[in-house]
């Protein structure tokens, strides 16, 4: 089975791939809310503009003004390169209420990159103490979905999975500054979720 949250878009599984069922896309990384969704053949696609949008985690109150704080937990910087991107005029992160913080005691979403090295899972830990309740998590990049090229070795973990609890699970390597905004709306509730599994509403 593939794992989606593991995936660095290396394309190998689609050069050795024996029957052509893995093709290339042009499809930007998709954020859901269960990482069982993200194992290949679990879960179930949509067009992300059908129905709805789902009831979200966060209360409404949250919504139209959500303040983030980032932690770095050891990734290679290609994930804050995208991140960065959020904040020039043509995301404009801003015009969607949605604002980074520098104080966790300020955020109401921590914002994890990296697969959580050993030496930063303190100071993660500790950053997610200081947020007050509610505080909400989402991981995002394939390092923080499940460890990215060297999650599980002598010096970091497996991503956020048994760290702290995730609300949302963005996988890419690293996520375009598009699907990190799309996302976000999904934890809002602002938007539907892509993908879910068989069986679940939507």
């Amino acid at each position: 089975m593939l794992d989606y949250g593991r995936c660095v878009v290396c394309q190998r599984c689609v050069e050795v791939c024996p029957t052509g069922a893995i093709e290339k896309t042009t499809d930007w990384a998709f954020g859901v809310r269960t990482r069982g969704v993200l194992h290949a053949g679990g879960g179930r696609t949509g067009s992300g503009n059908a129905g709805s949008p789902p009831s979200s985690p966060i209360p409404r109150r949250f919504r139209r003004s959500l303040h983030i704080r980032h932690v770095d937990s050891g990734s290679c910087n290609g994930c804050e390169s995208e991140l960065e991107a959020l904040l020039n005029p043509f995301y404009n992160l801003h015009r969607l209420g949605i604002f980074f913080t520098a104080s966790p005691r300020s955020a109401d979403l921590l914002l994890v990159t990296g697969p959580v090295t050993m030496a930063m899972k303190e100071p993660l830990l500790e950053t997610y103490r200081a947020m007050p309740e509610p505080r909400f998590v989402m991981a995002t990049g394939t390092c923080a979905t499940g460890g990215g090229i060297a999650g599980g070795g002598y010096s970091c973990h497996q991503g956020l999975e048994g760290v702290l609890p995730v609300d949302l699970w963005l996988p890419g390597c690293p996520p375009n500054p598009a699907a990190i905004m799309d996302a976000l709306l999904i934890l809002l509730g602002r938007r539907p979720e892509r993908a879910s599994l068989p069986g679940s509403a939507r």
